[in-house]
């Protein structure tokens, strides 16, 4: 996946996702896709699956959960298929109104439908139900929404004049407009009730209309001769499309019905009646669950042959985890953090002062040019020049291994992670986040600070974890880049901490590359003797032989991120 297509995926879906007060989560298995009201769960799809009709999805469904609130209606398959045309239409309006962005996503993903078969328009072999509903699907999105459906309107058109009664054809847009004022999904239901009603009542008037056609039939006897010329003449009428018949001679007899209008009517009522009873299979699917399904074939698809797949790396919850409270383990990495901060506090002003500017106004007066003011020039008052500072996002990864108990480095190591993180935090245009890595199957990350999280002093129930298990860096690797990618900042940046070789060394390198090909900044710190794996794994790292050397080297190493690029 290009470095674009990742982190648009990933700013798209946490920032959807924020907007809906929602999580996203990549599942590992293919075939699970849910959504309910706190999290929306997608398939690992492959890196190839294309951006915009995943943001599309996301959008459509993370709709559903803020503006529908379905109940379970005892109707038919078709009324059912119809409300549910109708109440995606005015959902996917309402996101559109309240995040904008999502519009070109819904747009890309009904192109990709149309492209890849999953809608097209009805033909001469589609039952009547279908022709109702791709109608319907048409007006909606292409009029209304005014997403590339349109072009199937023309045709859809067509087949809904020549399977159902002029009445259907005139009634139906007129109610479908009706769609504008809905609010709720209930509204919805109660349009599509109208749109059944509206069929039954055709049906009414075409049944009607056949027993009046019945009753007023009166055939007047005449020749054999005369009724085979005025059988011939009303023929020839009918192909000349004309509808009132003239006289033929003094003595013409009334003729008769007209047998291709009846068989017409006929055609057009049982339509009517097939639409009305159609079964669920009968009906074309729901647009987004054949998506949905889609994306879990490609997702099966790819780890069947192997491909690059997108998916979350489970984490755990620190709280559950930690024997006791960390407010002492807080306080004292808030007390090494102040020397810290006021280093990269004067580092980070030392970056963006360029000197001073003279301006019109001011607090402070410019005595070099004061014989400006005899001139009349007010550009006396002397202004600071900065240069905006590169906004940058820092994910710490701490090792928290079974190994790292020995000669208390898990300690050492988390105080000194914590000063570093709480150091940055007052930078401005910074943003870190801290997470530990440890040996569990289930849940291999556990984070302590996460991006954009304000409230610094809710980390005391967090910190205080207990080492254990293996080193599973690749996957907190993983973690950190996905976090990442939803920071929209100028610079990334990852550095990890630990004092041994990963469980699997080519599925970190693997991850280390993936890393640095997207743009992200890799650091690696070794501890001890064991700790110089890092220098196989990262191109700047470097080795300390004691974990309590880690805060200088760390302090060496954040300095980088206030570097400008040349």
């Amino acid at each position: 996946m290009s470095k674009l297509s990742l982190k648009t995926i990933s700013i798209s879906a946490a920032y959807i996702a924020g907007k809906l007060g929602m999580k996203i989560r990549f599942s590992n298995n293919p075939w699970e896709a849910w959504t309910d009201s706190v999290e929306m769960v997608l398939p690992c799809i492959p890196e190839s699956y294309p951006p915009n009709v995943l943001h599309g999805f996301i959008a459509h469904e993370g709709g559903h959960v803020k503006f529908s609130h379905f109940n379970e209606m005892n109707v038919t398959p078709l009324h059912e298929k119809l409300a549910g045309v109708i109440e995606d239409v005015r959902m996917e309006r309402a996101i559109m109104k309240a995040l904008p962005g999502t519009v070109g996503d819904l747009n890309h993903t009904v192109r990709y439908a149309m492209e890849t078969g999953m809608i097209s328009g009805p033909d001469d072999n589609s039952c009547p139900g279908v022709v109702l509903i791709s109608y319907a699907l048409a007006f909606l999105r292409g009029e209304y929404l005014r997403q590339p459906l349109i072009e199937f309107l023309p045709a859809s058109e067509k087949m809904l004049e020549r399977t159902f009664p002029t009445g259907v054809s005139v009634r139906l847009p007129a109610l479908l407009c009706m769609v504008e004022k809905l609010n709720d999904n209930n509204e919805s239901y109660d349009l599509a009730g109208k749109i059944i009603a509206m069929l039954k009542d055709e049906a009414d008037k075409l049944a009607q209309k056949s027993e009046d056609e019945d009753e007023n039939e009166s055939p007047t006897p005449a020749s054999n001769s005369e009724n085979e010329t005025a059988a011939v003449t009303g023929e020839e009428r009918v192909e000349q499309g004309t509808a009132n018949s003239s006289k033929i001679g003094s003595n013409e007899a009334t003729s008769k019905p007209n047998n291709s209008s009846s068989a017409t009517a006929e055609k057009q009522l049982k339509a009517i009646a097939d639409a009305l009873g159609a079964a669920d299979t009968d009906l074309p699917k729901d647009l987004f669950n054949e998506i949905r399904e889609q994306m879990q074939a490609s997702a099966n698809e790819a780890i069947e042959s192997g491909e690059n797949v997108v998916y979350s790396i489970p984490s755990g919850d620190c709280g559950n985890y930690s024997p006791g409270d960390g407010t002492e383990l807080m306080a004292s990495a808030r007390a090494h953090s102040s020397r810290i901060r006021n280093q990269l506090l004067i580092l980070s002003e030392t970056e963006t002062f360029s000197g001073y500017v003279t301006a019109l106004t001011g607090q402070r007066l410019d005595t070099h040019r004061l014989s400006r003011f005899v001139s009349g020039d007010m550009r006396i008052y002397k202004k600071r020049s900065e240069v905006p500072a590169i906004s940058t996002a820092m994910h710490l990864l701490v090792d928290l291994s079974s190994s790292m108990q020995s000669g208390g480095k898990d300690k050492i190591a988390i105080e000194a992670a914590l000063a570093i993180t709480m150091g940055l935090k007052s930078i401005p245009g910074t943003d870190p986040a801290l997470t530990y890595f440890l040996g569990s199957s289930d849940s291999p990350v556990f984070p302590v600070l996460e991006h954009g999280q304000s409230k610094v002093n809710r980390m005391a129930c967090r910190v205080n974890l207990p080492s254990s298990g293996s080193t599973p860096m690749g996957e907190a690797i993983r973690y950190a880049l996905f976090q990442l990618a939803k920071c929209n900042v100028d610079k990334h940046q990852m550095l990890i901490v630990t004092d041994g070789s990963p469980n699997n060394f080519a599925s970190t390198l693997q991850a280390i590359s993936e890393c640095e090909r997207l743009g992200v900044e890799m650091f690696g710190v070794g501890i001890g003797q064991e700790g110089r794996s890092v220098e196989r794994l990262f191109k700047n790292s470097i080795t300390i032989l004691s974990v309590k050397d880690l805060q200088t080297a760390l302090f060496n190493l954040f300095k980088q991120q206030f570097k400008r690029a040349a």
